[in-house]
């Protein structure tokens, strides 16, 4: 009753939405195609609700269904994918208890610290209305969950680690319970999938009539604590607020080294040799070079503290870029001040990442993101050939070595060759445990590289057996494999 709309809903021609042009897409073939959640969640993460206009149009109706709906899904299929192939007697998941907590991996730590946060976050967004706040909360989100997490520990469901099944089990039942409100169909769906393999007694049938998980530090307006799962207790223990800071830096390493992959055209199955991070707390950054080093397909990975090097050495920086035309009406005459202080570099950045600009005078100029950009200078000069720089975070940066070896080159072969297995093995109709016989018909160019990493192409693979015969055309390749 308190939240005032003031946005325009507009058809896909930019005019008013109108029965009579009839320029929107039709309710029927959404729900068809693209299901009643999609629209729902459209709906409720538009800027409508924040006093923007909204233009409905069939391709944004099925973002929603790409950015959220899917990577929930694929999550909850992954894990039933591998809960079900699990070949211990009696094996069920459940949710993780207090005596978990201390014995858990770093990412299990994480990915439970995160979703204490979005439980807490989405708390109080859903207590104040803050509807579209939430839906961006969940799709962030899901984006860690099945892009960070579970693409990260996927060896361990294959090895049948319960402990990770059962942190991920405790990660989808906690964000469906928060994600029914927004997506009450497919909730449904996975809700009683996960309820039907689970071992969490006195689990209601119905997502909608779970209980709202509780944190005990959360300064929540609901009056009554008793009513939460007992269970879900735990979460209190799992706040960790210096781990989620510290993985993020590592995230923001594996995007930049993943930037200067797309940059200079290297596919990320063609292993590199190495990759430096310059920053200014590497020792914490440090435990995790294994991660790095996986995320980025890198065999080495070096640290070296900013305060080890001099000004002549940074290769990397950034450079602001005042936006005159958006700063100006709220600084007037100042803004040539800051445009001028900006290009001499007298600027820092917040904990939020927004620039402070220094003027001549000693003033401090916060500036908003419509107010600026940041652009990546390289100095070139200052970089081996082949060494390519990208900035992480405030001051942190890296350096690839993108140099290839014979050795680095045909491991990259082996992994394409691997990926079109896999390829055959699904188009073949194969169970992820199968083992196969394997048998390639490959170029010089290809065999070669077969040849050498034989061993990694078998574990890979599952192939118990294979043949390797060498064909004179690239046409003539050709990958067969069968259930051994």
């Amino acid at each position: 009753e308190n939240v005032i709309c003031h946005g325009i809903v507009l058809g896909s021609d930019g005019q008013k939405m109108s029965k009579s042009l009839r320029n929107y897409p039709d309710v029927n073939e959404v729900f068809e195609s693209d299901g009643s959640d999609a629209m729902r969640w459209f709906l409720m993460s538009s800027p409508i609700l924040r006093g923007g206009n909204l233009v409905v149009t069939h391709e944004a109706i099925r973002e929603a269904t790409r950015n959220v709906l899917l990577p929930y899904w694929s999550s909850y299929y992954f894990f039933t994918l591998y809960a079900n192939a699990v070949k211990k007697p009696d094996f069920k998941p459940r949710l993780i208890n207090i005596l978990d907590v201390t014995n858990l991996e770093t990412l299990d730590s994480y990915i439970l610290a995160v979703t204490h946060n979005l439980v807490a976050d989405m708390t109080d967004c859903l207590e104040d209305f803050k509807i579209s706040e939430s839906c961006a909360l969940i799709q962030e989100y899901l984006d860690t969950l099945t892009n960070w997490y579970i693409r990260n520990t996927r060896s361990r469901f294959w090895d049948e680690d319960e402990t990770a099944f059962n942190v991920l089990y405790t990660c989808l039942e906690l964000v469906s319970r928060v994600m029914a409100p927004l997506a009450p169909m497919i909730t449904e769906k996975v809700w009683r999938g996960l309820v039907s393999i689970s071992d969490t007694a006195n689990l209601p049938e119905s997502v909608h009539l779970a209980e709202w998980p509780h944190i005990a530090s959360v300064s929540s307006k609901l009056e009554s604590t008793s009513r939460h799962t007992e269970s879900h207790n735990v979460l209190s223990q799992l706040k960790n607020d210096d781990l989620i800071a510290t993985m993020s830096k590592v995230r923001h390493i594996v995007t930049a080294g993943l930037s200067v992959r797309k940059l200079h055209n290297i596919r990320v199955r063609q292993p590199l040799a190495s990759i430096t991070v310059y920053a200014s707390k590497h020792s914490s950054l440090s435990k995790y070079s294994t991660l790095i080093e996986k995320e980025l397909n890198i065999k080495e990975v070096q640290f070296v503290g900013l305060n080890e090097i001099d000004e002549s050495e940074v290769a990397v920086s950034k450079v602001l870029v005042v936006n005159a035309r958006a700063l100006g009406p709220r600084v007037g005459k100042n803004v040539q001040t800051i445009i001028k202080a900006a290009k001499a570099g007298s600027w820092t950045l917040t904990k939020s990442g927004h620039p402070v600009v220094t003027t001549d005078t000693g003033e401090d100029y916060t500036l908003t993101e419509a107010e600026y950009t940041m652009s990546q200078v390289e100095d070139s000069s200052k970089l081996a050939e082949g060494h390519f720089g990208a900035m992480v975070s405030g001051d942190d940066f890296i350096v690839v070595d993108t140099n290839l070896t014979t050795e680095l080159e045909n491991e990259g072969i082996a992994r394409d060759l691997i990926r079109e297995i896999q390829e055959t093995r699904k188009t073949t109709g194969l169970e992820i445990d199968d083992r196969i016989d394997l048998a390639l018909s490959l170029p010089l160019s290809l065999y070669t590289a077969a040849e050498a990493f034989k061993d990694m192409i078998s574990a890979e693979a599952l192939a118990t057996s294979w043949t390797l015969s060498l064909v004179e055309k690239a046409e003539d390749q050709k990958i067969t494999v069968k259930k051994a």
